[in-house]
């Protein structure tokens, strides 16, 4: 355990800062999930709304920081060429 104060409060803050990452990073990953689902069994509409939600949660880590800025850029360009795939093998 750190024996100053301020390394206490430097570790109560890495802690929430961890903590957070970790939830948005889950968050980014499950919406990014939905939207592949969507784009195998959902209607067109389902799809467009899962797909804004992904974007939103790529932007919301890359503002937030566990997310580099070309890491979320790759990341939007992997998921709409997923979905394109998806959608031209549908037919």
């Amino acid at each position: 355990m750190p024996q100053e104060k301020s390394r206490e409060k430097d570790l109560r803050r890495s802690l929430v800062r961890r903590r957070l990452n970790r939830e948005r990073k889950r968050a980014m990953r499950m919406a990014v999930r939905a939207a592949l689902d969507a784009a195998v069994r959902g209607s067109e509409e389902d799809l467009d709304q899962a797909l804004r939600n992904a974007q939103r949660a790529i932007d919301l880590a890359r503002q937030k920081g566990p997310l580099h800025r070309r890491a979320a850029a790759r990341r939007k360009s992997q998921l709409m060429r997923r979905i394109a795939a998806l959608r031209a093998r549908a037919g």
